[in-house]
């Protein structure tokens, strides 16, 4: 990274004018920063964003590299949180292993599960260094029916068009004094959505010093020269229903910044000025992603000047932060600008059908190549739903539009307005022709800033408080009864089941203060670990604990918005589906009613509850021994209690004064509550606190062992606190492993189907694949079949190739 910044830098310098010292130095500060904070990004792929209690969330992960979006990231595990937004309440937490950036997974809504606005929080425990402004978020909408409204009452209406915030930002950071300022503005509905409006900026001697009209969601700009003795307002409305919102207030000196990166295809034009008494030689630096692109110093001094910066050397595509410094390298004004160096890729998706009969098998063809028609490999995701059930996300958030729009917006802006932006997708679609120009006004306020430089600037950064994860960590202290750290390292011994069956042995040496280390490759689910510590003469009167590492808390936020207001843009689309879904109505309920005609209730026979510690030999015939509170007062040991009750067992006390067994002359494989353990370990166990004991005097074919002994804890249940009555230097506890990923079920119907005679099926996602690869010729094909419903289907496609770049695509058909 270092060897490509400096020379891309090297390259800009010496074309343009510069003092090496200073330019290098503010480079050189970015460089170690990046090195020293290098960023990731996670981004989710949902089946869909709304669903019913009861439903599914199927999705698909993609983390990487922050700087080049490149699949390699090394953060080995990927939390995912589902949150109550109004209460911030965790719902599920789940912890996925990343295996080459990529990782998928289910959540399970209850049946009972509120209806609301939730939220889909992934992150990375290195991502939270950075705050909870670089985690993944999107709203998830829970309603028990997917309905709109097809009319809007007075009330909405007025609520739509009414202003309830009117923020404004100055261009670089400060309204400057005597000096031409343009500004920004942002206008929002009591919905968090943009509103439309007129207005005029008046100072606080009452002149009219500016008309304002919004351009594009609320947002627009102007140009005014502000005095540094005067207030200014702006006026929304008339008479008794108009409304002031305050400017920001003038400072006296400083400097302005102006930035074309629009008028001119080859070159982005940078104007500076400032009102200081003394002259200065600015510099400029800019950086995306962290890579510098450009690094220039005014050749002479001066008060006003004037710079273009060829684009055609910057190679990627996204936002560049611009930083304004004085000439002692003291940060004065920043701005965010887009820089789109290529093409997206082309994403196509046909099918061998435009239309499809309810039940018809579907077969889809799949095609990604570059902006020159050369071929790509990659990584996709693939869900495929009913529209009318999956609520229209148009101009919605995907993964291109996140990963170079959405997420540095949220990494590098600031203030209220910078986390959520309405309709990403708009930006970034090619028949909207003043695309560019209102990404541009996105940028001067949703990326407004003053400047954020300082923690670049400033060496004395701490070290980081949360270490990047390359696989399941277990760490924790080992001291003597009286709190010290034993003088002589400690030998700590782990066991645990890293798969159903299997068991893995572990062992390393406490540091001098005590500390200790486990780095697990895999775990699943809720692990159970026991450990034991040992000094170095064979002594165990020593105390384990494990450290905890807090999950993150979300704040509530309160839900203004709601989940299913559509814009005026995408109303009007609605209103067209609609139309669409109005001629297949009749049809589609005289098929629902002939099908539910057919439905047969029978009942089930209920299956009887296993004991999931008996899973593994379950059906075997075994003799249990309950433990009775008077067998385990006055012994010392667990297999005591077996003593002369099982016919063919054999338990003796050997000469190291522990208790082994044999039956029919062959030691026996231990399992503690399912998961199989070395001998030594029942050592650790209180007599007292086994529910009963499983004894298996013939072989185990899912254990490979000739007999087995099995002791049920009564701590087996996972919410019990293990750190009660353990022996000395021995600890079990819970530990977090990876969630299982579940499969999706794909429903296969037969070439000729008497469809009254089956079950209706009317699935909202007909289909979800999250592991679909591009071959050498960027093609894939997926087949799946359709369900009752007459509808439009849609089939939305993201991914990532190789070299880092996104892509997303969505195709439709219908059923009629």
């Amino acid at each position: 990274m270092l060897k490509s910044i400096l020379s891309a830098v090297a390259f800009l310098v010496s074309s343009l004018a510069f003092s090496q010292a200073n330019v290098d130095t503010l480079v050189q500060r970015l460089v170690k920063h990046q090195a020293k904070f290098p960023l990731e990004k996670v981004y989710l792929h949902l089946d869909r964003p709304n669903y019913a209690p009861g439903d599914t969330v199927w999705f698909k992960a993609y983390l990487v590299e922050g700087d080049s979006h490149k699949p390699d990231s090394v953060s080995k595990n990927l939390y995912v949180d589902f949150i109550k937004k109004e209460s911030g309440r965790v719902v599920e937490h789940q912890m996925l292993k990343n295996e080459g950036s990529y990782t998928s997974g289910a959540i399970s809504l209850t049946d009972t599960l509120q209806e609301g606005v939730y939220e889909m929080i992934a992150y990375t425990r290195w991502m939270r260094n950075f705050g909870e402004a670089n985690f993944f978020r999107k709203d998830v909408f829970i309603r028990k029916k997917y309905e709109i409204k097809n009319q809007l009452t007075d009330e909405e209406i007025n609520a739509r068009q009414e202003v309830a915030d009117l923020q404004f930002f100055p261009e670089g950071g400060n309204l400057v004094a005597g000096l031409q300022n343009r500004v920004a503005f942002k206008a929002v509905n009591k919905f968090g959505l943009g509103a439309d409006f007129k207005a005029f900026v008046i100072s606080s001697n009452k002149d009219t010093v500016a008309s304002v009209q919004t351009q594009h969601l609320g947002m627009g700009t102007f140009v005014f020269k502000p005095k540094s003795d005067e207030k200014y307002f702006a006026v929304v409305g008339k008479g008794t229903s108009s409304h002031q919102f305050a400017l920001p207030d003038p400072v006296p000196s400083g400097y302005t910044l102006f930035i074309d990166n629009l008028s001119n295809k080859d070159l982005i034009k940078v104007i500076a000025r400032n009102n200081f008494p003394e002259k200065d030689r600015p510099i400029v630096i800019g950086h995306l992603r962290g890579n510098a692109v450009i690094a220039f110093q005014s050749k002479t001094e001066g008060n006003s000047f004037t710079w273009a910066f060829p684009k055609s050397e910057i190679k990627e595509n996204g936002i560049i932060q611009l930083t304004l410094f004085n000439g002692k390298g003291v940060p004065q004004c920043e701005r965010l600008i887009y820089h789109k160096a290529e093409a997206p890729m082309t994403i196509s998706i046909s099918s061998d059908k435009t239309e499809y009969d309810p039940r018809e098998k579907v077969k889809l063809s799949l095609h990604v190549q570059d902006a020159g028609g050369n071929p790509l490999q990659g990584n996709f995701s693939l869900a495929v739903t009913d529209t009318r059930q999956a609520a229209p996300d148009i101009n919605g958030t995907n993964i291109y539009n996140y990963f170079y729009l959405t997420s540095d917006i949220q990494s590098l802006g600031t203030g209220e307005l910078k986390g959520y932006i309405e309709q990403p997708d708009y930006y970034f679609t090619s028949s909207n022709l003043n695309a560019v120009v209102h990404l541009d006004m996105l940028l001067l306020t949703q990326g407004w800033r003053k400047f954020l430089w300082k923690d670049v600037a400033n060496q004395n950064t701490p070290a980081p408080q949360f270490e990047i994860e390359r696989g399941i960590e277990i760490s924790g202290k080992a001291l003597q009864p009286n709190g010290k750290v034993p003088t002589k390292p400690t030998s700590i011994s782990l066991l645990y089941s890293p798969a159903p069956g299997a068991s893995e042995y572990v062992n390393t040496k406490t540091d001098s203060n005590g500390k200790f280390v486990f780095s697990l490759t895999d775990a699943p689910g809720k692990t159970k670990v026991f450990l034991q510590g040992l000094k170095d003469k064979g002594g165990r009167n020593l105390t384990l604990s494990l450290d905890e590492i807090p999950k993150p808390s979300f704040r509530a936020t309160r839900i203004s918005i709601d989940p299913f207001f559509l814009s005026s843009q995408q109303w009007s689309q609605f209103l067209e589906q609609q139309k669409h879904y109005a001629e297949m109505d009749a049809k589609l309920k005289e098929s629902k009613a002939k099908l539910l005609k057919e439905v047969v209730v029978t009942a089930k026979r209920e299956e009887p509850v296993i004991d999931s510690r008996k899973s593994i030999y379950y059906g075997t015939n075994a003799t249990t021994v309950t433990i009775e509170n008077t067998m385990c007062v006055g012994v010392f040991n667990v297999l005591q209690m077996l003593q002369g009750r099982v016919a063919g067992l054999q338990v003796s006390l050997g000469p190291d004064g522990n208790y082994t067994a044999a039956i029919r002359g062959s030691a026996p494989t231990i399992i503690v509550d399912g998961i199989p353990l070395d001998l030594s370990f029942i050592n650790a166990i209180s007599p007292c606190s086994v529910e009963a004991i499983d004894v298996i005097t013939h072989p185990v074919v899912a254990l490979g062992a000739k007999s087995v002994i099995s002791i049920l804890t009564k701590r087996g249940n996972s919410n019990y606190d293990y750190s009660k009555n353990a022996a000395p230097g021995t600890l079990v506890a819970i530990i977090e492993g990876y969630n299982t990923p579940r499969a999706f079920y794909t429903v296969r119907y037969p070439l000729a189907v008497n469809t009254t005679a089956q079950l209706p099926d009317f699935r909202a996602t007909l289909y979800w694949n999250p592991s679909i690869k591009t071959d050498a010729q960027g093609n894939a094909n997926v087949t799946f079949w359709n369900s009752d419903e007459h509808t439009i289907v849609q089939a939305q496609l993201e991914g990532i190739t190789k070299g880092g770049k996104p892509g997303s695509a969505t195709y439709n058909y219908t059923v009629k």
